[in-house]
């Protein structure tokens, strides 16, 4: 029975309430940023709600406030833009049923994987255009990388997405691809030979050309043109050109960009790019290990 001050919300019945998450979730450190989020297992399902849904949502579904937690699964929501961004609207009016009966009902299918990936994907692309550099920093890098550690900790969490994966768990094999690109930048006979491994290596390609631009404002939002590419040619093409745009401005540390560059350049995918934009994503924000070494000379 759910009550909203005189008005009844919803009333049914639950012939089992499950409110352990067993085994408990744990969300991973992909992405270098940190935070209460990582510090403990999330194993029931109301700290799910507070911690990972009112994440994905940006507050907009479940908040907290002074007073407890403010919870929108009923409420009229105000689209006006100044209050909430059109897309997570969009995307808190057309989930939030299906959230509801997950956690309060238990129907842990009204949940299944290929919500999830449009819920994160979708929020992860509304934040990248927000995104401002302002200060020598992005505005919406913090987020962007907090949903992509939710979105890869729990991609088999909410069905058959381990599939897609080749039988991996997705976090784990985001470490491995991290693993393969200084592989692939330090030995010369170590090539790009997965779908996946060409996708994250091409996000840390955009992410090195993108970074040489001298534009006062560097957003993530130029991100957006590459992932809107679904012919592979047409993505590497785009490439190339920024490439061309930037090369005046283009250090070359030891062969690790040429390297990785060629390796983007001359392998050709099999999947369509629309399936690998997790992948692109998630090379795109990863450490970049073009710079890293070169930073860290700096640093010592």
């Amino acid at each position: 029975l759910n009550i909203h001050g005189n008005n009844v919300k919803d009333f049914d019945f639950v012939s089992s309430f499950r409110f352990k998450i067993d085994p408990p979730i744990c969300i991973r450190k992909l992405f270098g940023i940190g935070g209460e989020l990582y510090e403990q297992k999330i194993d029931d399902i109301f700290d799910f709600e507070r911690r990972i849904v009112s994440r994905i949502f940006d507050g907009r579904l479940v908040r907290k406030r002074d007073d407890g937690w403010w919870l929108r699964y009923f409420d009229d929501i105000d689209n006006k833009p100044q209050h909430i961004r059109p897309v997570m609207f969009q995307l808190v009016m057309k989930y939030r049923k299906s959230f509801y009966d997950f956690i309060y009902k238990s129907k842990r299918e009204a949940i299944n994987a290929h919500m999830f990936h449009d819920i994160m994907q979708t929020a992860i692309l509304d934040n990248l255009r927000q995104d401002e550099y302002k200060d020598n920093k992005h505005t919406k890098s913090f987020p962007i990388k907090e949903k992509l550690n939710i979105w890869f900790s729990l991609y088999e969490f909410f069905g058959d997405q381990i599939k897609q994966c080749g039988g991996q768990k997705m976090a784990n094999q985001i470490q491995q691809l991290q693993q393969r690109m200084h592989e692939i930048i330090s030995h010369a006979d170590a090539h790009i030979e997965s779908d996946a491994e060409f996708a994250y290596a091409a996000g840390q390609v955009i992410y090195y050309l993108l970074s040489c631009s001298e534009a006062s404002n560097k957003s993530h939002a130029l991100l957006e043109p590459y992932l809107q590419k679904t012919d592979a040619e047409q993505f590497k093409l785009a490439i190339s050109r920024t490439f061309s745009q930037y090369k005046h401005a283009i250090s070359f540390y030891k062969g690790r960009f040429e390297k990785l560059m060629s390796e983007v350049l001359a392998y050709e995918p099999e999947r369509n790019l629309k399936s690998l934009l997790p992948m692109i994503l998630a090379g795109y924000f990863a450490e970049s290990v073009i710079y890293q070494k070169h930073e860290k000379q700096e640093q010592n």
